[in-house]
């Protein structure tokens, strides 16, 4: 009876702890929105050296966190998990650029409008799969839980909602 009663004890905790830490991730993704980076990053761990966006957070669980966040190669949902990091940072971000730049960056004379609508649209097309997905009210992209390739596509959606994008954000992607 005493061990059942941990077992529960420890799973509730977890879930609790889990709620937690997904009730602070949209905050501190607005937060490092906020930070602005006018140049681009590198992380420096001894002899490796770093500067895409997904590999940086991934490479930190692998190697420093104990593969927290991650999904092994041998996991059943390893392969969707790969394609969800490179969908955030391929396919959903890099539309989100060119919106940026040709919207906001280029001096007046230098803007294109058209290429912002074009690459706007792009955008929300791709962001279908992630809706599709979470349609069925799953609140992570993998049936397994709370991975990185969650935080690349939150931060794909904050990045769409600072392009102010949010009101054409899917139902499943605005929560």
């Amino acid at each position: 009876f005493e061990a059942a009663a941990v077992i529960v004890v420890l799973i509730l905790l977890g879930r609790w702890l889990e709620a937690r830490a997904k009730g602070r991730t949209g905050a501190a993704i607005q937060k490092l929105l906020g930070l602005q980076a006018r140049t681009a990053r590198v992380l420096v761990d001894g002899e490796t050296r770093m500067t895409e966006s997904c590999a940086i957070p991934v490479y930190l669980a692998m190697r420093h966190g104990g593969g927290r966040f991650t999904v092994a190669p041998g996991h059943p949902e390893y392969g969707a998990y790969l394609n969800w990091l490179h969908h955030a940072d391929a396919t959903l971000t890099f539309p989100q650029t060119l919106v940026l730049r040709y919207g906001r960056l280029e001096p007046e004379e230098r803007r294109q409008p058209q290429v912002v609508e074009d690459y706007t649209r792009w955008f929300l097309a791709r962001l279908r799969l992630a809706e599709a997905c979470l349609s069925d009210g799953r609140d992570h992209l993998l049936e397994d839980g709370f991975t990185m390739a969650d935080i690349a596509v939150a931060f794909a959606v904050q990045f769409a909602r600072s392009l102010g994008l949010g009101e054409a954000l899917p139902p499943a992607c605005s929560a």
